[in-house]
């Protein structure tokens, strides 16, 4: 007797609250199989309310749904979904073709809509023109219903452009401030500025944040190597949409260049050769403009030797006006090529990449042949795109992936006949 009683809640358990079948309902952005592996609960077993619970937690977290009830009747779990409206069209007024293409990008037909994802919209709308300087741009987004979905409408109203009324520099001594203006984005109205290609004064944020490195780079370019530029003070009145705008800059010695040499380990390069290519020159002023392209052309000739991880940087010291320039070399490791991966070529036979490919395994690394090796595939015609990856084994390997995007390919000719016969022909042929 004991033991029927202990056995009768067991079946009594295993006839009602085991899961025979398990069933989804108005999905459609959702398939049937994602839906159950997402399900916490599935045929033959015992059913769970913290798991359902959890299950339907786990659905919402998706976003595609508006509304989910789950029912479990007669050994039936049934999870009944009713999904957020769908987007039908989006239409846009007021907008430029540039903002049309970055817009078109992230949202489009076919996804559900949501308020988080026109939120995220409007922030970057308005960024977009904060950078051209137009400010207070309101965005309105119109919503109608049609069917389950909806017809967006995203419409602009255009913040006003700010225009620096005044352009002040503090510090400036020895530079001229009209050199100065020519060399930055963000200047100062002049008289004339409304004919064309001339300075209309229109404030870009671009501008605002590039400036301070870009009047820099100037003054390091004129041998100004203790310059210090501060951080612009922009202040606008959004009432008559001016505004002023204000740097601090201490312009410091300006240097003149007494020696330069190569400090490279011996047998890579012949330093000779390119002591004599270098654009920096004794006995004028310091130029951090050739100083880049030096440390270019150097890092490339050992490159080309093989050693792709080479590190080029100069080393000044200086000395009351004048300065000692060496260029510092870390060869590093000689690289090899171990593999060459080619990837999206659906069309294009694997043969006719590589023959345009100047690295192959066992092959010394060389920057020249990388780029010559690009170059050659984008005019072969067969390609939109070519990207070309270097992926670091070790130290002394590394792999290059060809990734490549092919293009359409055909030829159709037309031609237009006339007989005494046949009268006009036509003939078209397309391959």
């Amino acid at each position: 007797m004991k033991k029927i009683l202990f056995l009768a809640p067991l079946m009594l358990f295993a006839t009602n609250n085991q899961i025979d079948k398990v069933e989804f309902t108005g999905l459609k952005h959702l398939s049937v199989i994602s839906a159950k592996q997402i399900s916490l609960l599935h045929k033959d077993d015992y059913i769970d309310y913290q798991k359902v619970d959890k299950t339907i937690k786990n659905f919402y977290s998706y976003g595609y749904f508006k509304n989910i009830k789950a029912n479990f009747e007669n050994g039936t779990l049934k999870f009944e979904f009713i999904e957020k409206p769908e987007i039908l069209n989006i239409k846009y007024e007021n907008m430029s073709e540039d903002l049309k293409k970055i817009l078109k990008t992230k949202i489009k037909r076919g996804e559900i809509f949501s308020e988080a994802k026109l939120k995220k919209l409007k922030n970057l709308i308005t960024s977009y023109y904060d950078a051209k300087g137009r400010f207070n741009t309101v965005v309105f987004f119109d919503t109608k219903k049609k069917g389950n979905g909806i017809v967006l409408t995203i419409t602009l109203n255009k913040g006003h452009s700010i225009v620096i009324d005044k352009l002040k520099f503090y510090g400036v001594k020895k530079e001229s401030i009209s050199d100065i203006k020519d060399n930055i984005k963000d200047v100062d109205r002049d008289i004339l500025g409304w004919l064309p290609f001339r300075k209309a004064g229109d404030f870009s944020l671009q501008g605002l944040l590039r400036d301070p490195q870009t009047l820099r780079e100037y003054y390091l370019s004129k041998g100004y190597l203790d310059v210090k530029v501060s951080h612009p003070l922009f202040l606008a009145n959004f009432d008559n949409n001016k505004a002023e705008l204000e740097y601090k800059i201490h312009e410091g010695n300006q240097y003149e260049v007494s020696s330069i040499k190569i400090d490279i380990p011996s047998g890579i390069i012949d330093t000779k050769k390119y002591q004599n290519d270098l654009l920096l020159l004794k006995g004028y002023y310091f130029n951090i403009k050739r100083v880049k392209k030096d440390i270019k052309m150097l890092k490339r000739a050992v490159a080309d030797k093989g050693y792709a991880y080479a590190v080029v940087y100069p080393n000044i010291k200086k000395h009351g006006s004048t300065v000692d320039v060496i260029y510092k070399v870390i060869p590093g490791n000689k690289v090899y090529i171990s593999d060459v991966i080619i990837s999206g070529d659906t069309k294009t036979l694997d043969r006719v990449i590589r023959r345009n490919v100047y690295l192959a395994p066992g092959y010394l690394y060389s920057l020249t042949d990388k780029e010559d090796s690009i170059n050659a595939l984008k005019r072969s015609g067969y390609f939109d795109d070519v990207k070309l990856k270097e992926v670091k084994i070790d130290d002394s390997h590394m792999k290059i992936i060809i990734n490549v995007k092919e293009g359409l390919t055909g030829s159709l000719k037309a031609g237009i006949s006339y007989n005494s016969y046949s009268k006009f022909g036509v003939n078209l042929g397309m391959t």
